[in-house]
């Protein structure tokens, strides 16, 4: 129960607040890339850029997890050599 109330129930709000902002903002944005304009509904360019977001944000934990990784690793092998 305690899962439910702080996991699917914030996904699930979230997941509405996002039917209702798509519902909302039908416009058409226009967007000038090195290799062409593209025009895309808003709602396809903000859940674009969140989702860049989200990967970079998975990339940048990821980098630190492994450098943590290594960092554990040495410290069990000198514990290793001392005891």
């Amino acid at each position: 129960m305690i899962r439910f109330i702080f996991v699917v129930l914030p996904l699930l709000v979230l997941f509405l607040f996002a039917v209702a902002f798509g519902a909302l903002n039908q416009q058409q944005l226009s967007i000038d890339l090195l290799i062409g304009r593209y025009d895309m509904p808003l709602t396809w360019v903000v859940a674009g850029f969140l989702f860049i977001g989200f990967v970079l944000g998975l990339l940048s934990m990821l980098a630190r997890q492994l450098g943590l990784r290594n960092q554990l690793r040495q410290q069990r092998k000198t514990v290793q050599k001392s005891s």
